[in-house]
């Protein structure tokens, strides 16, 4: 795979606040990398920088090895989804989709315009205007508009969040189709872990400005670097640990901490870690039917966590811990 952008070192301040600390990031074609974290840690500031609407205050932004840092947006091969959308009200459609295809005889354009809404199956809402869509005919419209000149890179902000639950899934599942099949570097920015862990060929992890991890969603989520880098994932508890020789000792279990120095650490579990079997004796309480399973507090020797459990849990029951759900840091 070739690396359509690469982010190399890029700041971005305003004032005293840093809101792009050093960051490095690599797109490659064809493959859609999630750029997740919480609200205000710099990720859509990011995004707009390698876009061209932020400028930066440090580092590079490559296109196929080429700087484009200085750039205007309009040179730079790159299609945007903002969260909004950003459609013209006062245009069609089509005219909407063709926007960025003045290059094109008239005939050629049309052409193509159609083609793309008929990819996201809405040639038959061409002549529309944007008010008279669905939230989810909006989003697809949008991102047909952003491939319509076939950049290089696509990047999409938040571009899910504005729809109704019941819709996310249908729209999101025709997106990422219609982006696989541009064969485009993508790069969508999200708050939500569920949706980044479904939607990305890799994850770069994101808190303060800084990329925390970056690999395939299956490994951070199961091998984070750091306690912070596993919450973006998901539920995480974290009980303090004893190592010694190579082995970490809780009040749940023991859990393999190779490479990690005897002393005081932490071990970080996920939700479904403890497992009923042969170990601790554990206090039950704030036991809750959720669905597919149960939730309920586990307390042992005055450390505490939330689990989920398959079967409704007896007042106190016997658990251990699985090490494919957790981890020590020390």
């Amino acid at each position: 795979m070739s690396a359509a952008i690469e982010v190399v070192d890029a700041v971005r301040r305003y004032g005293t606040k840093t809101a792009v600390d050093g960051v490095g990031l690599t797109l490659e074609a064809g493959r859609i990398t999630c750029l997740l974290g919480p609200s205000g840690c710099g990720k859509s500031t990011l995004l707009r920088m390698i876009a061209g609407l932020e400028p930066l205050d440090g580092g590079q932004i490559l296109a196929a090895g080429e700087d484009i840092s200085r750039l205007p947006p309009e040179r730079r091969d790159i299609g945007l989804v903002f969260q909004d959308y950003a459609l013209f009200p006062h245009l069609r459609i089509e005219d909407n989709v063709g926007f960025g295809l003045t290059h094109l005889a008239a005939a050629e354009r049309r052409a193509r315009v159609m083609d793309l809404l008929g990819s996201v199956r809405l040639a038959d809402r061409a002549r529309a205007y944007p008010g008279e869509l669905s939230g989810g005919e909006q989003q697809r419209v949008a991102l047909v508009r952003a491939l319509a000149r076939a950049p290089r890179t696509v990047l999409l902000d938040e571009p899910f969040s504005g729809l109704d639950h019941h819709l996310q899934a249908e729209v999101r599942a025709a997106t990422l189709a219609t982006l696989r099949q541009s064969g485009a570097a993508v790069l969508i920015v999200t708050h939500d872990a569920e949706e980044a862990m479904q939607m990305a060929d890799d994850l770069a992890l994101m808190s303060a400005g800084r990329i925390l991890q970056r690999g395939t969603p299956e490994d951070c989520y199961r091998e984070p670097v750091s306690i912070a880098a596993a919450r973006l994932l998901g539920e995480a508890e974290v009980i303090p640990a004893r190592i010694a020789d190579g082995v970490a000792h809780t009040a749940f279990g023991t859990l393999p901490a190779p490479g990690i120095a005897d002393g005081d650490a932490q071990a970080m579990l996920r939700p479904n870690a403890l497992i009923p079997g042969p170990g601790a004796q554990a206090a039950v309480s704030h036991r809750r039917f959720v669905g597919q399973g149960w939730s309920a507090r586990l307390r042992v020797d005055g450390t505490s966590v939330q689990v989920r459990l398959v079967d409704r849990p007896d007042d106190l029951m016997s658990v251990g811990i699985d090490p494919a759900q957790a981890r020590v840091f020390g």
